[in-house]
C-alpha cells in the first residue's frame, strides 16, 4: 500500500505511537510537531487544509504553511519525515509539487482522511468544517501565547 513519496495512510502503517511533542532542530531551536514517535525516528506534521480557499481561489497561504512545515521537518533529526494531508485536493497539489521537483525528496506525503465523531449527526462536510474551526481556534490561542 505504501509508495515512496505518497500513499494513502493505513491504520497499521505505523506501529510506533505518534504523539504531539516538541523536538530539537539541527539549527539549535525547538519546534512543536503534530506527531513524533516515542523513539523519535518518525516525525510528522498534519494538515487539514484544502488546496482552495472558501471563495475558490488557490490556497497560496496554506501551501506556504506546508512549505514552512517541510522546513521544520527537514531540520529534525528523524529518519522519516511525514506530511499527513487530510484533504484529497491538497494531497494532489503536493503530489504535483513533488513530481515537479519543488518538494524535498526526504518528505513523505500521506493521505489520511480526518476522523471525526460520527455520532454528532452532522454531515461529513459540516463535521470537517467544525474540525477546521476548532483547529484554527487552537492555533490562534497558541499564537497569542507565543506573541
Amino acid at each position: 500500500m505504501r509508495r515512496l513519496g505518497t500513499t494513502r495512510m493505513d491504520a497499521h502503517s505505523f506501529r510506533p505511537v505518534l504523539l504531539p511533542r516538541a523536538d530539537a532542530l539541527s539549527s539549535g531551536g525547538v519546534f512543536d510537531f503534530d506527531a513524533v514517535s516515542t523513539d523519535k525516528t518518525i516525525i510528522a506534521s498534519i494538515s487539514t487544509s484544502g488546496a482552495r480557499t472558501a471563495s475558490g481561489k488557490h490556497a497560496v497561504g496554506k501551501l506556504m504553511k506546508l512549505r514552512s512545515d517541510m522546513l521544520f521537518l527537514l531540520l529534525s533529526s528523524a529518519s522519516r519525515k511525514l506530511l499527513i494531508l487530510c484533504e484529497p485536493d491538497m494531497h494532489a497539489l503536493c503530489q504535483r509539487e513533488l513530481d515537479g521537483g519543488r518538494v524535498p525528496k526526504e518528505i513523505e506525503f500521506f493521505r489520511a482522511p480526518c476522523q471525526m465523531n460520527s455520532r454528532s449527526g452532522l454531515p461529513q462536510q459540516e463535521r470537517l468544517e467544525v474540525m477546521r474551526f476548532r483547529q484554527s481556534k487552537r492555533l490562534c490561542k497558541q499564537h497569542r501565547r507565543n506573541s
